[in-house]
C-alpha cells in the first residue's frame, strides 16, 4: 500500500493495515528485494466481490517464469491449493503460508494442541502439493509444491533465559523464512 490522500479512483481503504488509505500495488520481487514487475490494483472488476483474486494476481505476475523451474514464495492472502497445483503444472515451485480453513486442504492433520514444539505433520495430494503444520510457539501451516518440502533442518531458537537450542523445522519453512527476512530487511 502506498499512502495517498488525494482524490483518485485507484485509492483503496484497508482498516487493519498501518497505511489505511492509498494505492494498492502487487509486486513480484527477486530475492534481493528489487521489484521485477508490478501491477496496480484498480478495484473490483464487477459488482460483486472478485473470487480468486490472489490466484489471478500471482498467475499474471509470474507468467514470464513458467517452465523455467523458479521458486516463488508468498503469504497466506495468495496461497491456495488451486494456485499451487497450477504453478506445479507450469514447472514453478511455490511455497506459502496458508490458513487451514481454505478449501481443498486436508482435514486429517493433527490438531494444534497435540503437536509439540519442533514437531511437524504433513499430507500430500495427488498433484504432489504438500500441506504441513509445524509447531514452534504457535502452529505454522504451509502449502508447498517444492521438490522435497518435508525434509527436515534444524533452526536455533533462544529461550527466555538466553540459552540457545536447536529445533527441528521442515526445509520449506526454513527457505520461506530466509526469503521473507531478506525482503523485510531490504524494504526497511
Amino acid at each position: 500500500m502506498i499512502k495517498f490522500n488525494d482524490r483518485s479512483s485507484l485509492k483503496q481503504y484497508m482498516s487493519k493495515k498501518p497505511i489505511k488509505r492509498g494505492c494498492k500495488i502487487w509486486m513480484r520481487c527477486d530475492e534481493s528485494g528489487y521489484a521485477c514487475q508490478f501491477d496496480i490494483y484498480t478495484g473490483k472488476t464487477a459488482e460483486s466481490i472478485e473470487k480468486g483474486l490472489g490466484e489471478r494476481v500471482v498467475s499474471s505476475l509470474y507468467r514470464t517464469l513458467f517452465e523455467k523451474n523458479h521458486r516463488v514464495y508468498f503469504d497466506n492472502f495468495f496461497t491456495s491449493y488451486g494456485l499451487l497445483s497450477f504453478l506445479k503444472a507450469q514447472n514453478v515451485f511455490a511455497c506459502g503460508t496458508v490458513m487451514m480453513n481454505r478449501r481443498n486442504l486436508p482435514k486429517n492433520l493433527l490438531e494444534d494442541k497435540i503437536l509439540k514444539q519442533g514437531e511437524f505433520h504433513w499430507a500430500v495430494s495427488e498433484e504432489n502439493v504438500v500441506c504441513m503444520k509445524w509447531k514452534e510457539k504457535r502452529t505454522v501451516s504451509v502449502l508447498s509444491c517444492q521438490e522435497n518440502p518435508t525434509s527436515a533442518a534444524s533452526v536455533n531458537r533462544t529461550e527466555k533465559n538466553g540459552e540457545k537450542r536447536k529445533v527441528i523445522c521442515p526445509q520449506a519453512i526454513v527457505d520461506y523464512k530466509k526469503i521473507w527476512d531478506l525482503l523485510i530487511i531490504s524494504f526497511i
